[in-house]
C-alpha cells in the first residue's frame, strides 16, 4: 500500500508538464492523475506475476482514459513506458507500432517535452530490430533535439549510434561515439553544478557587484527554483518509471533464463526416459525370444526321447517356460514395463497350454471368469507358474477315465484379496495332491514366495483355491 501511495504522489505531483502548476481548482485533475498512476501500478503488478496480456490492458486503459481528458503531458509518458514493457519481452514490434502512433504528436513539434526521449526509443528499438538505416534516422533526431534542451542526455544517444556504425563495419565512427557517450556521462553532473552557479552570480552592472541576495535576483531566482522543483519531481517520476522497467527486465530475463533451463532440464529427463523405456522393451522382446528358443529346444527335445517320463518332464518345462514367455511377450506389445493385464495373459496361457497338449475342446471345454485388472510383473511370474501347474494337471490326470469335460479359471478381486481357482469336473483326485510331487512342490515355493493360502476340495472333480492377501499391484 505504501509503494502505491508513492507512485500515485509521484504521477499527480511530479508528472505535471514543464510550465504547468496545480492550484487548488484543479481538485479534477488530481483526481484523475491518481486513478491514472493507479491504473498503470496494477499493470505493473500483473505483469510481475506474469500476466503480461493483463498488464498491458492496463497500460491501454491508462492511456484511453488521458485521450479522454485530453491530458497531452501524459499520454507520452504512458506510450513510451508500455513500449519498454513490450521491450522487455522482446515484442519490439508491438513497442515499435506503440511508439509510432505518437509520431504525429512529435513531428513539427520539436520542442515538446520528451520529444528527445520518444526518438531515443524508437532509434534503439529499430536497432533491436536490426533496422540500422531507420535507427540511426531516429537516434540523428534525438541528437539534434537534445543538443538545444538537455546536450548531456545525448551519451544515451551516442551510445546507440556508436553500436550502429559498429555494425555497419565503420569502427572509427563507433569508437568516436563511444568516446562521446563517456564524456556527457561524466560531464553530466558537473555541468549542472557549473549551471546552478553561473545562475545566481549574476553581475549588477549599476552597482558593478556580484548581488546574489538582491531583491530582483530574489524574484528570479523563486521562480527558477518553482520551475526546477516541477522538472525535478517530474524527473524523479520519469526516473521512477525508469527504474520500474529496468526492475521488470531483469525478473522477466531471469524468469525466462529460468524457464529455458527447466526446459531443457525436462527436455533431457523426457529424453533419457525414452531412451530407459526403450531398453526396456528392447529387453522383455529379447527375454522373451530367448525363452521361446528354449521352448522349441525343450520341445524337438521331446521328440527324440523315448521314455514317456522324460517327454512329459520336458513338455512340463516346455509350458513353465512358455508361461514366462507370454508374461514377456505382453509387457513388450503393450508398451507397458511394469504391469501385466491379467485376464489377456491367463486366455493367452491358457489356449496355449490346450494347444501345447493337443486338446480337442469340443470335449474338454475352457471356461474363463476372469475380471479385467492390471498386477505388478513381480507377482505375475510366480502366479502365472502356478496357474500353469494346475491346468497342465487337469490337462493331464482329470479325464483318463472321462471323454468329456470342462476346466475352469477364476480370478477376481475381494476388497484387498486376490481369490484365484482353478477347477475341473474330472475324476477328481489327481497327483497335483501329492506333496512329494515336483508340480506340488512348485506351486508350494511360489505360494510362500506370494503368502497366498491354498485350499484343495475334489467334490465332483478337483478344484484349487489359492487366496492371496495385498498382492502387490500395478502403479
Amino acid at each position: 500500500m505504501k509503494k502505491r501511495l508513492i507512485f500515485a504522489y509521484l504521477f499527480s505531483i511530479g508528472f505535471c508538464w514543464p510550465g504547468y502548476s496545480l492550484s487548488s481548482p484543479d481538485n479534477e485533475r488530481i483526481q484523475d492523475y491518481k486513478l491514472i498512476s493507479e491504473i498503470i501500478y496494477d499493470g505493473i503488478d500483473l505483469v510481475l506475476d506474469n500476466k503480461i496480456d493483463e498488464g498491458h490492458h492496463s497500460f491501454m486503459q491508462a492511456l484511453k482514459l488521458a485521450q479522454q481528458k485530453n491530458y497531452q503531458e501524459l499520454i507520452p509518458i504512458i506510450v513510451i513506458s508500455q513500449s519498454r514493457l513490450f521491450a522487455l519481452e522482446d515484442k519490439h514490434q508491438e513497442g515499435l507500432d506503440a511508439l509510432l502512433g505518437l509520431e504525429s504528436y512529435f513531428i513539427g513539434n520539436y520542442d515538446r517535452p520528451y520529444a528527445g526521449d520518444y526518438f531515443e526509443y524508437v532509434g534503439h528499438t529499430y536497432l533491436k530490430m536490426g533496422n540500422l538505416e531507420l535507427a540511426l534516422e531516429s537516434l540523428k533526431k534525438c541528437e539534434a533535439i537534445r543538443l538545444n534542451k538537455e546536450p548531456a542526455k545525448n551519451w544515451r544517444t551516442y551510445n546507440g549510434m556508436a553500436e550502429i556504425f559498429d555494425r555497419q563495419g565503420h569502427p572509427d565512427l563507433a569508437k568516436e561515439y563511444t568516446l562521446k557517450a563517456k564524456r556527457l556521462s561524466k560531464m553530466q553532473n558537473s555541468k549542472k553544478m557549473l549551471d546552478d552557479i553561473k545562475t545566481d552570480l549574476t553581475f549588477n552592472e549599476k552597482e558593478g557587484t556580484i548581488a546574489i541576495l538582491s531583491s530582483e535576483n530574489r524574484t528570479i531566482k523563486t521562480a527558477l527554483r518553482s520551475a526546477q522543483s516541477r522538472n525535478f519531481y517530474f524527473g524523479i517520476g520519469l526516473a521512477f518509471l525508469a527504474l520500474c522497467s529496468g526492475f521488470l527486465y531483469v525478473l522477466l530475463r531471469q524468469r525466462n533464463k529460468l524457464n529455458r533451463e527447466v526446459n531443457l532440464r525436462n527436455e533431457l529427463i523426457s529424453k533419457n526416459l525414452e531412451e530407459k523405456e526403450y531398453l526396456v522393451k528392447e529387453i522383455h522382446h529379447r527375454v522373451k525370444n530367448n525363452l521361446q528358443v528354449i521352448s522349441s529346444l525343450l520341445s524337438l527335445q521331446s521328440r527324440t526321447v523315448d521314455d514317456q517320463s522324460a517327454t512329459d518332464a520336458l513338455n512340463e518345462s516346455q509350458s513353465r517356460v512358455l508361461s514366462m514367455s507370454l508374461i514377456h511377450q505382453n509387457l513388450y506389445k503393450e508398451n507397458n514395463n511394469s504391469q501385466i493385464d491379467v485376464k489377456s495373459y491367463l486366455t493367452n496361457l491358457c489356449q496355449h497350454l490346450f494347444t501345447t497338449y493337443n486338446i480337442n475342446q469340443d470335449r474338454i471345454k475352457l471356461e474363463l471368469q476372469i475380471e479385467e485388472m492390471d498386477i505388478d510383473v513381480g507377482s505375475m511370474v510366480p502366479l502365472g507358474l502356478i496357474i500353469n501347474e494346475l491346468i497342465t494337471n487337469s490337462l493331464k490326470y482329470a479325464f483318463e477315465e472321462k471323454k468329456n469335460g470342462t476346466i475352469g479359471v477364476s480370478c477376481k478381486q475381494d476388497e484387498n484379496r486376490l481369490v484365484l481357482k482353478v477347477w475341473d469336473d474330472g475324476i477328481g483326485q489327481t497327483p497335483i495332491g501329492n506333496s512329494e510331487g515336483f508340480g506340488y512342490r512348485l506351486i508350494k515355493i511360489f505360494a510362500e514366495r506370494l503368502n497366498a493360502k491354498i485350499s484343495k476340495t475334489t467334490d465332483n472333480g478337483t478344484s484349487i483355491e489359492l487366496v492371496i492377501n495385498h498382492l502387490k499391484k500395478a502403479i
